[in-house]
């Protein structure tokens, strides 16, 4: 019998957690499973992705704020009309609507956390902590992530499964050279490009970063540093590259969806974060063979955890940062641009979809028993 999940998310925008529902739709067994994905917000690229693969995506066209009602009812209505045997959501608001839909239609949730929500204020852990009573479980990206919950909301720890991100293989056969590349970023074959992929917020460190380049940028003047991503920072990281006088060597390309093609262009992947769930962008550049300087926060750790090319750091250090990112320098120096993968291309086990899918397979098969 063909079990209906209906994916309720606030959009399905370019991230590493919309990317995930992708990977989803790509490899889930569709002869055991229906699949309907449904935005509050607006579909996004990755929706139009899924939908142009001839997947089901469906959008309210709703502000997703918790306390809008309407978005609520909205999704009441399609859960009536599609009567799904589970709902599985993902993110706060997302995750709020879809649990008081779940105790309306007593159709049971799965709610899925990504990160380490310190901005929660006291009365958004006290309807997560409400809500909770009417959740089947919690998917957590990472063991810290599961801690963290467990502490903040006083979750019962059997509820909270850990089922680590993954990454599409496929995701690394790219056409284009890594000269084709770095052409395309405007960068000689023998310069250094340090490059990093995350939402521009606070928590990803991105001003930390432009910092411990300054310091670099004393010792290795030619040395350039492409972020890829969009968010709230983005003018302010302008302006703090223009006051650090280094915007010469620094440039914000907003969203790209081809991220194994910048990926190929790299000689050193950062991740500089202070909170990170997990860190699926590290995750990807371990996949594509790439040396890799990360802080040693949260799920990082555990990414890091086996891999042969993960230097970690203290996070909030520009200094240690720095200094992190001169030793790969030299060390590509001594080796003559030698760029032998420290680490086989390609996803580790864990991080695969087909293990992703069998974790989550076996939890559905659990709710439904």
């Amino acid at each position: 019998m063909k079990r209906k999940i209906l994916f309720v998310v606030q959009d399905l925008e370019m991230g590493g957690a919309e990317q995930l529902k992708f990977t989803i739709e790509k490899y889930i067994d569709k002869n055991r499973y229906e699949t309907i994905y449904c935005c509050i917000r607006n579909i996004g690229t990755i929706g139009e992705e899924i939908k142009k693969r001839g997947g089901n995506v469906i959008c309210l066209n709703a502000t997703d704020n918790f306390y809008n009602l309407t978005a609520t009812y909205k999704l009441y209505r399609v859960a009536r009309c599609l009567k799904p045997d589970i709902i599985h959501s993902m993110l706060f608001n997302a995750n709020f609507h879809a649990r008081l839909v779940g105790a309306l239609t007593h159709i049971p949730v799965i709610i899925e956390e990504h990160g380490l929500y310190v901005w929660k204020k006291w009365y958004h852990i006290l309807f997560d902590k409400l809500l909770a009573k009417r959740t089947k479980k919690v998917i957590a990206v990472s063991n810290s992530v599961k801690d963290f919950l467990i502490n903040q909301e006083e979750l019962d720890p059997d509820k909270v499964i850990v089922v680590y991100d993954c990454v599409d293989p496929n995701f690394l056969k790219t056409k284009t050279t890594r000269a084709e590349e770095r052409s395309r970023l405007s960068v000689q074959n023998d310069a250094f490009v340090i490059g990093t992929v995350g939402n521009l917020r606070e928590e990803k460190g991105h001003r930390i970063l432009l910092h411990a380049l300054k310091q670099v940028l004393v010792e290795y003047p030619d040395v350039k540093l492409f972020i890829v991503g969009d968010g709230p920072l983005y003018e302010y990281l302008q302006e703090q590259s223009s006051r650090l006088k280094i915007e010469s060597s620094v440039l914000l390309l907003k969203k790209r969806s081809d991220i194994s093609g910048f990926l190929k262009a790299l000689d050193l992947f950062v991740l500089p974060s202070t909170s990170e769930g997990l860190g699926i962008a590290l995750i990807e550049a371990i996949a594509a063979g790439l040396p890799c300087v990360a802080s040693n926060v949260g799920g990082i750790k555990e990414i890091a955890k086996g891999a042969k090319n993960v230097c970690l750091v203290r996070p909030n250090n520009p200094l240690e940062l720095a200094e992190a990112i001169g030793e790969e320098i030299e060390r590509v120096k001594r080796t003559k641009g030698d760029r032998a993968f420290l680490q086989e291309p390609g996803p580790r086990p864990i991080f695969t979809p087909q293990v992703y899918l069998a974790n989550l397979e076996h939890i559905y098969n659990g709710v439904l028993a």
